[in-house]
């Protein structure tokens, strides 16, 4: 029977944009969910897949899914750190917060004719 180290892991997460189908492919070990903003339905998508941190079990199933994309939408992939991260209030960052700044990194970047890029998402 293998033995079950939990105390050295990692958490991981990849996509896959394909621009020409307009998807998006999503896979986690582990970490924060993908979000995807849809402006048009001003919207956000919180994208979860299955999957537990590599190194935790050693025979792990990990789940891909796959999202339709419109040319606005705007993917964000970050750490649980970001949401989890408090002011000195103690008040936590959370996904409240970070939905709103997608939403404004979105409108600004549109109301000066720019496209978002990632340099805008979190300022």
């Amino acid at each position: 029977m293998a033995k079950e180290a939990i105390d050295r892991f990692a958490v991981f997460s990849y996509f896959v944009l394909d621009a020409k189908a307009r998807t998006v492919t999503v896979a986690s070990a582990g970490y924060r969910p993908v979000d995807i903003y849809h402006p048009n339905e001003d919207r956000v998508e919180r994208v979860q897949t299955e999957g537990i941190g590599l190194g935790i079990m050693e025979d792990s199933d990990y789940v891909s899914t796959q999202r339709g994309l419109r040319s606005d939408d705007v993917i964000c992939l970050c750490s649980a750190g970001l949401v989890g991260t408090e002011d000195l209030r103690g008040d936590k960052f959370g996904n409240e917060r970070l939905e709103a700044a997608l939403r404004t990194a979105h409108r600004e970047t549109m109301r000066v004719g720019d496209r978002p890029t990632i340099e805008t998402t979190i300022s």
